[in-house]
């Protein structure tokens, strides 16, 4: 149920906002926020359509959550890379201004998209940390 007990659309994203503590609707035609201080960490509890109360999590606490499942050693056995590697490159990511490109050939490759969403999820964590020249 969106808030204030009326019906929401099928498409229409939310967020918990820290500042308000309520759930708000993101807004759809524009990335300003405006006062509104989006949780990327918090849960919080929503009302449904019939009544129903369940527990509601940000996508960034649920990809978080996901790669704690997948420290150096693991990722490697998966991907053929180094666990030294990897942690090279959190830690130039993390503590150096990063640049990736990701597009124009990349889509050409087998699983293409994976690769860009990849590094898309990357920079999105890098973000989170302060570094808005990401954006």
């Amino acid at each position: 149920m969106a808030p204030g007990g009326q019906d929401g659309l099928d498409d229409q994203f939310y967020f918990f906002d820290a500042s308000s503590q309520t759930i708000v609707e993101a807004p759809r035609t524009t990335l300003t926020l405006g006062d509104v201080d989006p949780s990327l960490e918090d849960s919080a509890v929503a009302t449904l359509k019939d009544g129903q109360r369940v527990e509601v999590v940000p996508v960034f606490e649920l990809l978080r959550e996901r790669l704690r499942d997948y420290e150096p050693e693991k990722a490697s056995r998966i991907c053929g890379v180094h666990p030294d590697v990897i942690r090279e490159l959190a830690r130039k990511v993390a503590t150096k201004r990063t640049s990736a490109w990701a597009g124009g050939t990349s889509l050409k490759y087998y699983h293409g998209d994976l690769m860009v969403r990849s590094v898309r999820a990357l920079r999105s964590v890098h973000v989170r940390s302060g570094n808005q020249a990401m954006l």
